[in-house]
């Protein structure tokens, strides 16, 4: 979401709106959604099937039509950057729109997503309380709408869970992972559950096609590898890759893999609890080989997860944390042999360190690309926690205060380095997100009142422009400092 789109809406008054549903012409007159039945009971076991596509009338009229078209481009315009960050092909701009069109659990999803994101942003609301977007009145919408499209599309993924044939369909993989997304923004995590039903269904679709087998490269030219390993061999029972070894899958697929990776790593980070997904099957991307640079941001994603696997756990090793001096030193190692051979386009194009003099807390950080962006996030996220988590670190007696004053001081750069790079990087969203884990887990560790209230700036930003909700952390924050 850009700055620009974020503006309140001109909105026409309330005597000279336009009913749409009376109108020979209407934007969505030419759309053919397949919206479904919302009082459908048995749904069709397949969505995919080429003319399965209804008229705008099917969904109650022009009005509500127009409703679901302007969710729909607002998911392409709006949402889909959350989760292409790192996808330079786009597929949730691109495919996943358009397979909408012939599934009803994808396109419900999408329109839960959508509206509630733009009913979590003050300004796309004027003072009748009528949501807009790009000065369009939003006909119908309001704060019930997610709800309603959120039940339809529970209700039909739940029925299809079970259907041996429809857990490997992709589109509904894909909605599971939309529809998590809508409740990453409408339930912060205030505990650890992860019994709820939406996390079981996406946990089906996930292992049901998650390949057995080795990750998948992007492309040709990522399938080489010199045939030595990164690092050397370890005890910690993962070896780097040798060889080619990789399981096929279709493009969006491979994409909702690593949506959902993320969104786990977003939850493993945040409730420090062990991450649910199986690490093994992403082999292939714990490489320093040729590679296109969406791939080299998967690397610093899936690094920071091995990290996090490291201090809480996995659910490949028996929900343990480890304590292995040596797989500690192995990730280490790892963080320099990754940044000696990451492209030169994850380097910043501009870097400026703030100013005591003019007030300023965080450096401004430019990418040119938002993929580059998160994942230097990410190894900044890692960085963090490997030293949060050294075994080396003197526990008590000579040496302890000085390893603790570097570890604070490590914590507060970390922190408002992210801060930096998300600020000056408003086009990508998701990098908000990575400044808020730092936040939620560093902030306590900040003592000036200017640099406290900057933090709390950014949480605040990000709740208001991008929807990410915050105010839970602000508030233990806060606590935290009065204690």
């Amino acid at each position: 979401m850009n700055g620009a789109s974020r503006q309140t809406p001109i909105f026409p008054s309330r005597e000279n709106y336009v009913d749409s549903a009376n109108t020979s012409e209407s934007p969505s007159a030419s759309l053919a959604l397949n919206l479904g039945s919302t009082t459908q009971s048995n749904l069709p076991v397949h969505y995919d099937a080429p003319g399965q596509v209804f008229s705008p009338a099917d969904c109650g009229g022009q009005s509500r039509a127009r409703l679901a078209a302007i969710l729909l481009r607002y998911f392409v315009e709006e949402i889909s950057h959350w989760f292409d960050i790192c996808d330079p092909d786009r597929h949730f701009a691109r495919v996943v729109p358009q397979r909408a069109r012939a599934c009803p659990p994808l396109l419900h999803a999408i329109l839960t997503a959508s509206s509630r994101h733009i009913t979590r942003l003050p300004g796309f609301r004027n003072r009748d309380g009528d949501f807009g977007w790009k000065d369009m009145v939003i006909p119908g919408l309001d704060e019930d709408t997610a709800l309603h499209y959120h039940n339809h599309c529970i209700k039909e993924l739940l029925n299809l869970s079970g259907d041996l044939e429809q857990i490997n369909n992709e589109n509904l993989l894909a909605a599971a992972i939309v529809l998590r997304f809508y409740e990453e923004i409408d339930s912060p995590l205030e505990n650890h559950d992860d019994k709820g039903v939406l996390l079981r269904v996406l946990n089906i679709f996930v292992n049901a096609q998650l390949p057995s087998a080795a990750a998948f490269p992007r492309s040709l030219l990522e399938i080489h590898y010199s045939g030595l390993s990164p690092l050397p061999e370890s005890d910690h029972n993962r070896p780097f890759p040798t060889q080619n070894n990789y399981t096929e899958a279709s493009g969006l697929r491979r994409s909702c893999f690593w949506v959902a990776f993320r969104q786990e790593l977003y939850k493993s980070f945040m409730t420090q609890q062990p991450f649910t997904l199986p690490l093994s099957r992403w082999e292939s991307f714990r490489a320093l080989s040729p590679a296109g640079t969406g791939t080299w941001t998967d690397r610093l994603v899936l690094f920071c997860a091995d990290v996090l696997e490291y201090c809480y756990g996995s659910s490949e090793t028996n929900l343990i944390p480890s304590t292995d001096k040596g797989r500690w030193w192995d990730l280490v190692q790892y963080v320099e042999a990754l940044a000696d051979n990451l492209p030169p386009c994850f380097e910043p194009i501009y870097t400026l360190e703030p100013s005591s003099t003019t007030g300023e807390i965080f450096p401004e950080v430019w990418f040119s690309d938002g993929s580059y962006a998160t994942g230097t996030a990410h190894l900044e996220l890692a960085k963090m926690l490997l030293a949060v988590f050294d075994p080396t670190r003197p526990k008590l007696g000579h040496g302890h205060m000085a390893a603790m004053r570097a570890l604070t001081a490590t914590m507060r750069s970390t922190v408002t380095r992210l801060c930096g790079i998300a600020l000056h990087n408003r086009r990508s969203p998701p990098v908000f997100v990575d400044a808020t884990m730092a936040i939620s887990a560093c902030g306590e560790y900040f003592t000036d009142e200017d640099e406290r209230e900057a933090l709390l700036g950014v949480l605040r930003l990000t709740e208001v422009e991008y929807a990410w909700p915050t105010g839970n952390i602000a508030e233990k924050l806060k606590r935290a400092w009065m204690a």
